[in-house]
């Protein structure tokens, strides 16, 4: 700036005078909005890009014979106030959610007032969205499970189910909680919620999770307020555990200690023959959106529903040193259950003892998928060899976000045509009736989802991803796609997934 001429500092004058911006000021252009008051916004512009001058020049100045930075700071301050009143501004001018019930009703508001009326009119208009959610879960499902919630002032949520299912969450909103009940029970269950102290109404200020929040949200491993007692109580109910002690006092009558290794190699062959580990979904399902519900239970889990985990070259191969390598830590795991003279003792020792097997659970039509990633990899790797009927494991639940476009599911780096084959599934789902919400220019690269419901977020996903997830959930959960409305045919490939999806119905 110090460098600039006389010439240079009257193009900029005339440039602000005429309000064709500042080419040293950072505020962005003005659009064209509906209704009054653009020349209003063109002028907070201007008014954006002289004090963002103003601020450069003092900044510029600092040093002998004056100090200028606390000018410099407050004229920053007072460009940083322009900004945030020129984007509030914008917003509402295009038609953006308002609560106008905040606002004063016998003068204009303060920028103050109109941003906060505008975040408060975002929130509702989220809430909404979850509320049509929920809704849609209601008359989604044959069956009705039961539930009993407890909230807290944290937004902390504690919900029992009928069937014995212990869900913990942090949700923003208590519809964005209670729509994904369902999705705890197998197969997915309308949820009947009961809160005996009431359900919360209290609007929250902001839906994004804060620090405190997330350290108040649910772990595998929490030790608080008796959690450990009620985790080990989740281990106990049921039938699972009993039924997972007399399989192994079985396969010891069966197996004897020099068989193991031929048992082992036999097992993962036949595994990894049949029931490969998938591919990663990439992007993260739970890093397509901002967390609005972060939940998990301590509970029993398939191991047929396991798809991948934190080692996922081959089933039995865990890439560690020594006797952590899976080829000799499995075996010798194997022979200890052989052995025991307390199976019901060392079963739950393995679950409950350390840190739990660690699952992200991905919902289906008829129940869910899961993938391993981090704790427990050696204890999901055993438990599946053995072909074990429950493993106990701590499941995160899902986030299934409210908007996406192709661009959120394929990836920064995704070429158009990738993107284009994503938006002419996502067209074709939503002409058939499989994917509920509203799809914004429907066919186009860009389109925008407000997503209601889908039966699988993988259905989301590019055909390589898609094909391969639905595939494995059609061996695991026979008949499921059908009773959605998807022939199994149609995963049998990456290019049968695009083509069906693309068909037009009828």
């Amino acid at each position: 700036m110090l460098s600039a001429t006389d010439f240079e500092r009257l193009m900029h004058a005339v440039e602000v005078a005429t309000g064709r911006g500042d080419r040293w000021a950072s505020g962005p252009e003005p659009l064209a909005v509906p209704g009054g008051g653009h020349e209003q916004l063109r002028t907070l512009f201007d008014l954006l890009s002289m004090q963002s001058y103003v601020q450069r020049w003092l900044t510029a100045l600092d040093g002998a014979p004056v100090d200028t930075t606390r000018l410099a700071a407050c004229a920053q301050n007072t460009a940083d106030r322009i900004a945030e009143t020129t984007g509030v501004l914008r917003e509402v001018m295009a038609g953006l959610p308002v609560d106008g019930s905040v606002l004063p009703g016998d003068r204009a508001p303060a920028a103050d007032e109109l941003a906060r009326a505008r975040a408060r009119g975002e929130i509702l208009a989220v809430a909404c969205r979850f509320e049509a959610r929920l809704a849609a879960e209601r008359t989604a499902h044959e069956t009705t499970t039961r539930w009993t919630v407890v909230a807290d002032e944290h937004r902390r949520y504690e919900a029992h189910s009928a069937d014995g299912v212990r869900v913990r969450a942090w949700s923003a909103l208590p519809a964005a909680f209670e729509s994904e009940l369902s999705t705890w029970s197998t197969p997915p269950a309308r949820p009947e919620v009961h809160y005996p102290a009431g359900r919360p109404t209290h609007l929250p200020e902001r839906l994004d999770m804060t620090e405190a929040d997330i350290n108040r949200a649910p772990g595998p491993c929490d030790t608080a307020d008796g959690e450990y007692e009620r985790y080990t109580q989740d281990y106990a109910a049921g039938q699972h555990a009993r039924q997972v002690e007399e399989y192994l006092t079985v396969l010891g009558t069966h197996l004897a200690v020099d068989e193991v290794e031929a048992f082992y190699a036999e097992r993962c062959a036949v595994l990894n023959a049949t029931a490969a580990q998938l591919p990663r979904l990439t992007p993260d399902p739970d890093g397509l959106q901002e967390w609005h519900t972060w939940s998990g239970a301590h509970t029993w889990v398939d191991p047929r529903t396991i798809v991948r985990t934190a080692d996922p070259v081959a089933w039995g191969t865990i890439s560690r040193e020594r006797d952590r390598a899976g080829a000799v830590w499995i075996p010798e795991a194997i022979r200890q259950w052989l052995t025991t003279d307390d199976v019901p003792g060392l079963l739950r020792k393995a679950m409950t003892a350390d840190s739990p097997v660690q699952l992200h659970r991905l919902p289906g039509p008829a129940g869910p998928l899961h993938t391993q990633y981090t704790d427990g990899t050696h204890r999901t790797h055993l438990f599946r060899i053995l072909e074990s009927p429950a493993i106990f494991a701590y499941v995160n639940g899902p986030n299934l976000p409210t908007r996406l476009t192709p661009a959120d599911v394929c990836g920064p780096d995704a070429e158009s045509e990738a993107l284009q084959e994503v938006a002419d599934i996502w067209g074709g789902l939503y002409a058939r009736g499989v994917l509920r919400g509203t799809l914004h220019v429907p066919g186009w690269r860009g389109c925008l989802l407000d997503l209601t419901s889908v039966p699988a977020i993988w259905l989301l996903y590019p055909p390589r991803l898609a094909a391969a997830y639905g595939r494995r959930y059609a061996e695991i959960y026979l008949g499921a796609w059908e009773r959605v409305g998807i022939p199994e045919a149609a995963f049998d490939s990456p290019e049968s997934w695009l083509a069906w999806a693309r068909t037009p119905p009828g």
